[in-house]
C-alpha cells in the first residue's frame, strides 16, 4: 500500500467454483460496473505479460480466505470464463513463472498472510482501485470504504468561514494516513456519501446514472456534483444541528442530489422549474398522493431537489449553497420570511421556534431564500402553498400513526415494540408522551430494533430514558440470587445520563481518546445491546461504590469493546458505562478486577 501500510501475501491455489468476484456495490472490492471487454481479453486472448510479475494489485488476484476478491474482479472473472487456449496459456505460464502444475480447474492467487480486519480489508479493496476506476459510483464506494473508520469520529460540528476553508476542515480531519496535502476531493466525496441514507445504495449509484444522461453534457455533471461534494460538510453540519433537529436532511439526501441532477437536466432555467413544479404541485393536497408517506416524501424531495438546483445555475454555485445552509444564515431566513422564530409568538399558536422546524420548513426557507424582489411571484407563492399542504397531510399522517401506538400502549395492547419497526416519529411521540410510564413493569419495551444512533442522539438532548428489552438469559443467570423481586421482566434500559457521561469520558473528545482510546459513538451505543447478548465473556462483580454490576467484554479486532450495566430497584439493567479497549478483552484491567472478585463460582458465563 505504502511505507506505513505493508500486507505480507502468500500464493495459494484455490478451486476457480470457491472464488467469488463481485461487481455489484455488496462485494468486499464494491464496484458497481463491470467491463465486459477487459474481460472478454483475459479470457479469450490471456497475455500473461499483462499480469504475472507486475507486482502490486495488478498482478495475481489477491482474495480473501472465503473466496471474496480483495484486487482482480476482473482478472479473476476474465480467468473463470478462459477458453481452451486461453487456459493453456495460462497454465504454462504459472509454470514458468512459477514453476507450479495446476488441475483444470485451478487457479493461482494471493491471500493475505495474516488475517485482516473491516478496516484493512476496506483498505486494501480500495488501494487497489486507485486510480483505475470503471464507474464514477466505483470511486464512490473506493473513497467511502477508504475514509470509514475517521468518518465514524468525525466532529458534529466542522467550524469554517467559507466553502473552501470547510472543504480543507473535511480533509484535514479525515487525513488518518497523515498525508502532507490530503485528498480535499476524495475526503469530502466521502463524506457526502457517508451521510445518505445507510439502507440505500442509490446515493451511490445515482452517480453513475446521471453521468451518462450528461454523457453530452459534462461540464453540468461536473457543476452539480461539485456543488453537492464541495458542501458536504455543510451537510454534515446541519444534520447534526440541535437548533433544528426536526430536519432530518440526511434521510432525503441521495433523494435531493438525484432530484438536482433531474431539474438541471429537464429545465433550461430557474423560471421553467418553478413554473412546472408550482403546476405539478398546487392544490393536490386532497389527491390519493397525499394518502401514502413514500409519495410525501417523494414529492418534498423533488421540490428541495429543485430549490437546491437553483444554486447550481449561480456563477459560484457552491458558495452560494454553502451560505444558504449555514445555520446562523437558516436563522435570519426562518425570521425573515415568518416561518419561525427564536421564540413562539404568544399570539399565533401556530408560531414556531426554530428549533420545531421541520424539512418542510426548511424546504420553503430554501425556496425564498437569495431571491430578488422579481422572483417573488404568484408562481412561487403557489409552490410554497403546496409544500404546505403536504405538512399538513404529513402532520396529521404522523398524528394518526402516533395516536393508534398511544392508544394501543395505554389500552396494554401493545407495551412491547421488538417485534415493530416503529418510525423515528412514532418513537419521539411514545417517549414524550406522560401518561406512558418509562420505569417499571408497565413502562414499554422499545426493542433493539428502534434503537438508532438518531434516538440515542434524541434522548441525551432531550433528557429522555428508554426500556430496550428484557434481560437476556446469560444476563438472568448471573442474577439469580440477586434478591429481584420479578427476576422474570428484568429489563435492559438506556437513559440521557448514561450517553452524557460514555461520552464525555470516551467520546471524540474526550481525554481517553486524545491518549490513543477509540471513540464511542452514537452508532456504538445504538448497539450496545447487541454487544452484551454476542459477548466473548460476562461477569458479574462489585464495582465502584460497592455496587453489584455486571460487565460484558466483546473482542473485536484489535481492542475489547466493555459494556458496563449496573442494577437499580426498579427491575432494570441500567447501562452505565462502555468503552473500547485495545489489546484482548482478558487483559483489561476491568476484566481482571472483575474476574479476580466474581460474586461467586458461577460469576462468569460463557456462551
Amino acid at each position: 500500500m505504502n511505507e506505513r501500510e505493508i500486507y505480507d501475501l502468500d500464493y495459494a491455489i484455490v478451486n476457480a467454483k470457491d472464488l467469488k468476484p463481485s461487481f455489484t456495490t455488496g462485494g468486499t472490492q464494491k464496484r458497481t460496473d463491470m467491463n465486459e471487454e477487459q474481460i472478454k481479453s483475459i479470457a479469450q486472448d490471456f497475455d500473461p505479460k499483462k499480469i504475472f510479475g507486475s507486482g502490486g494489485f495488478e498482478d495475481l488476484p489477491i482474495i480473501l480466505h472465503d473466496g471474496q476478491v480483495i484486487a482482480g474482479n476482473h482478472r479473476i472473472q476474465g480467468m473463470l470464463n478462459f477458453t481452451p487456449k486461453s487456459r493453456e496459456t495460462y497454465e504454462k505460464a504459472i509454470k514458468e513463472y512459477y514453476n507450479i502444475h495446476l488441475k483444470p480447474d485451478e487457479l493461482l492467487v494471493r491471500v493475505p498472510h495474516e488475517r485482516l480486519n473491516n478496516t484493512e480489508i476496506n483498505n486494501l479493496a480500495a488501494g487497489s482501485n486507485q486510480g483505475r476506476f470503471n464507474s464514477e459510483s466505483d470511486k464512490a464506494i473506493a473513497v467511502l470504504s477508504h475514509y470509514e473508520p475517521k468518518l465514524k469520529e468525525l466532529d458534529k460540528k466542522l467550524d469554517a468561514d467559507s466553502v473552501y476553508q470547510l472543504k480543507s476542515v473535511v480533509a484535514k480531519n479525515l487525513n488518518f494516513d497523515k498525508a502532507t496535502h490530503p485528498n480535499i476531493g476524495d475526503s469530502n466525496l466521502a463524506l457526502l456519501m457517508f451521510n445518505m441514507p445507510r439502507t440505500k445504495t442509490q446515493g451511490i449509484e445515482l452517480l453513475n446514472r446521471w453521468h451518462k444522461v450528461f454523457s453530452n453534457d459534462i461540464k453540468s455533471y461536473e457543476k452539480v456534483k461539485k456543488m453537492f461534494v464541495d458542501n458536504a460538510g455543510s451537510f454534515h453540519n446541519l444534520i447534526h444541528d440541535m437548533n433544528f433537529p426536526n430536519v432530518s436532511l440526511n434521510a432525503y439526501l441521495s433523494d435531493i442530489m438525484d432530484r438536482s441532477f433531474a431539474n438541471l437536466k429537464n429545465y433550461p432555467s430557474t423560471t421553467d422549474s418553478l413554473k412546472d413544479l408550482s403546476e405539478k404541485f398546487y392544490k393536490t393536497s386532497s389527491l390519493d398522493m397525499f394518502e401514502k408517506s413514500d409519495q410525501i416524501t417523494s414529492d418534498i424531495s423533488e421540490i428541495l431537489g429543485g430549490a437546491i438546483a437553483r444554486f447550481a445555475r449561480f456563477d459560484d454555485p457552491s458558495k452560494a449553497l454553502f451560505e444558504a445552509l449555514k445555520s446562523d444564515n437558516i436563522k435570519k431566513g426562518l425570521k425573515e420570511f415568518k416561518i419561525a422564530d427564536v421564540t413562539k409568538d404568544m399570539f399565533d399558536p401556530k408560531s414556531k421556534e426554530f428549533k420545531d422546524i421541520d424539512i418542510y420548513d426548511f424546504t420553503h426557507y430554501l425556496l425564498m431564500v437569495d431571491r430578488v424582489p422579481s422572483e417573488h411571484n404568484p408562481t412561487l407563492n403557489r409552490l410554497i402553498a403546496a409544500v404546505k399542504d403536504m405538512q399538513k397531510e404529513h402532520e396529521k399522517g404522523l398524528k394518526q400513526a402516533s395516536k393508534k401506538a398511544i392508544e394501543k400502549t395505554e389500552e396494554g395492547v401493545k407495551r412491547d415494540f421488538s417485534d415493530t419497526n416503529l418510525s423515528n416519529d412514532e418513537i419521539k411521540a411514545l417517549l414524550n408522551n406522560a401518561k406512558i410510564p418509562t420505569s417499571g413493569r408497565e413502562a414499554v419495551i422499545f426493542g433493539r430494533n428502534n434503537l438508532n444512533p438518531e434516538m440515542v442522539e434524541f434522548l441525551q438532548n432531550n433528557n429522555k430514558k428508554m426500556i430496550i428489552e428484557k434481560a437476556s438469559h446469560k444476563e438472568i443467570e448471573l442474577l439469580q440470587d440477586a434478591n429481584f423481586k420479578h427476576p422474570e421482566n428484568i429489563r435492559a434500559s438506556l437513559d440521557h445520563d448514561a450517553i452524557t457521561h460514555i461520552l464525555k469520558r470516551h467520546g471524540v473528545n474526550s481525554v481517553n481518546v486524545r491518549n490513543g482510546e477509540t471513540p464511542i459513538t452514537y452508532e456504538d451505543i445504538a448497539n450496545y445491546r447487541d454487544i452484551v447478548n454476542n459477548a466473548d465473556e460476562i461477569i458479574r462483580a462489585i464495582g465502584k461504590g460497592n455496587k453489584e454490576n455486571i460487565t460484558a467484554f466483546k473482542q473485536i479486532n484489535g481492542y475489547a469493546v466493555v459494556v458496563e450495566q449496573a442494577i437499580n430497584k426498579k427491575n432494570e439493567l441500567v447501562l452505565k458505562t462502555m468503552y473500547k479497549s485495545n489489546g484482548d478483552y482478558k487483559n483489561n484491567k476491568a476484566y481482571k478486577e472483575f474476574s479476580s472478585t466474581g460474586l461467586n463460582a458461577n460469576a462468569k458465563v460463557q456462551p
